[in-house]
């Protein structure tokens, strides 16, 4: 009775142990996957020559490091909540959204919606819909 509560007790541990360093590995490798990062913004400097603007101004928006940052938010014993909202904010008009949107897509491929509902609440979820709400 000794060994197999010994081995039961090794084996959580040493599945725990795995499944930490396999988040660590995938985080990092989306650190990784994010270049060139404006640490005032966030958001990811494009070398290109950007798309223009309404304005006349080129909007070198870059959605990855966006899309990463809400994927990390869903953690796998927390959740950061904060990261969301902080990301949804920043963005600043409705275009940027978009654009977010069809990266998340893209990368996931599932709506960024329906990746917040499954792991928000519904009071969570209502405070997302009013920063979108609130994008120019």
């Amino acid at each position: 009775m000794k060994k197999f509560l010994i081995i039961s007790i090794f084996a959580a541990v040493l599945m725990v142990g795995i499944l930490v360093y396999l988040k660590n590995k995938k985080k990092s490798k989306l650190l990784l996957d994010v270049e060139n990062v404006n640490p005032l913004t966030g958001t990811v400097e494009s070398t290109g020559t950007g798309t223009g603007t309404s304005s006349g101004v080129a909007d070198t928006y870059d959605p990855g490091a966006d899309v990463m940052r809400i994927l990390n938010a869903k953690g796998f014993w927390n959740d950061d909540e904060e990261a969301v909202y902080d990301t949804l904010k920043r963005l600043g008009t409705k275009e940027r959204l978009r654009k977010l949107r069809e990266a998340f897509i893209q990368q996931t491929g599932k709506t960024l919606e329906s990746f917040l509902a499954d792991f928000m609440n519904d009071e969570e979820l209502a405070k997302v819909s009013s920063i979108i709400n609130s994008l120019k």
